[in-house]
């Protein structure tokens, strides 16, 4: 670097030009070279960046949606549809419509998801075999519960293909006086117990079956 005479003897335009000539006669080739990683480097760097992608870098936390891993379990997707669930929202290029429920079953393959819970659905009161037969078309099992004396409040869940084979039993029950539904009820049961081994006898055993509850709450 130009020193401190540099810029006393010509001042700041000294001092550029003496900055100019220096690392002009430097072996910038040299240098670039240097600060290459090796291969080894180039694949353990690869790797991270892998890693960060699956399981999130440490600037954040959860996982990346956009992929599900063997370990992931149950995928819930929750959205307040704001009472447009079966509004049109696009065409088909033979001119059908392509409602926002369309949209959501797409949305919900791509992710992976098992259950996706719309709150808010709307009057869907005349679109319900509607919605039930979107929902079977796509492998899915719609759930419907809406009040029935308001737009407010209501829930339609889709059950995946997987996930509607072992949901038992759905209720809900009205919370005000004004007969709104504002929390539903899912219950699943495996349909077969896991077996384990016990570390210390090394005997197998059944456990009991597992169960999940959902409950859908909107406030």
């Amino acid at each position: 670097m130009p020193g401190p005479n540099d810029a006393r003897s010509g001042g700041l335009e000294g001092y550029a030009e003496a900055f100019k000539e220096r690392m002009a006669s430097r072996e910038w080739a040299e240098v670039l070279k240097n600060a290459q990683i090796s291969p080894h480097e180039q694949v353990m760097l690869d790797k991270q960046q892998r890693e960060d992608i699956i399981r999130g870098a440490n600037m954040w936390k959860g996982d990346n949606m956009q992929l599900k891993q063997d370990s992931a379990g149950c995928r819930i997707i929750t959205i307040n549809v704001a009472k447009k669930l079966m509004t049109d929202v696009d065409s088909t290029e033979k001119g059908g419509n392509v409602t926002y429920l369309d949209y959501l079953i797409e949305y919900m393959q791509n992710m992976q998801c098992d259950i996706m819970i719309c709150h808010e659905p709307g009057d869907i009161h005349t679109t319900k075999h509607l919605i039930e037969r979107k929902a079977q078309a796509a492998q899915m099992k719609a759930l419907i519960d809406c009040s029935k004396h308001t737009k407010a409040c209501g829930v339609v869940i889709l059950i995946s293909s997987a996930w509607r084979k072992i949901e038992v039993t759905s209720c809900s029950h009205h919370t005000n006086d004004k007969e709104e539904k504002r929390v539903y009820y899912t219950h699943f049961k495996a349909k077969e117990r896991k077996r384990v081994q016990d570390i210390n006898t090394g005997k197998w055993k059944d456990l009991p079956l597992e169960r999940m509850l959902v409950v859908s709450t909107y406030y």
